[in-house]
């Protein structure tokens, strides 16, 4: 298996969300790390993509959304400051 770091600065981690099922809200995590383990990169078989997320840099272009996001409300950014995410491809 060959380990392969995301390039962030050449990436986007973002996100879109239904409001009062009229709108969809669109937003991004700035600070994440994203990682894919693969024998062969080109196929993608038997990999695995992880990714960890800092919670508090959500943004949504709304400071006071993105400050009721990292609440306790939704994220509980000061108790759960990350988030990880594991895919497997088999």
């Amino acid at each position: 298996m060959k380990k392969y770091t995301i390039d962030i600065s050449h990436s986007t981690l973002s996100f879109s969300v239904r409001h009062m099922m009229i709108s969809k809200i669109h937003g991004t995590f700035e600070s994440y790390n994203a990682e894919i383990a693969a024998a062969n990169i080109e196929h993608m078989q038997d990999a695995s993509i992880s990714i960890t997320i800092d919670v508090a840099s959500v943004s949504t272009k709304n400071h006071d959304r993105d400050v009721h996001l990292v609440s306790p409300d939704f994220f509980d950014a000061d108790v759960y400051p990350k988030n990880s995410f594991h895919l497997y491809i088999y």
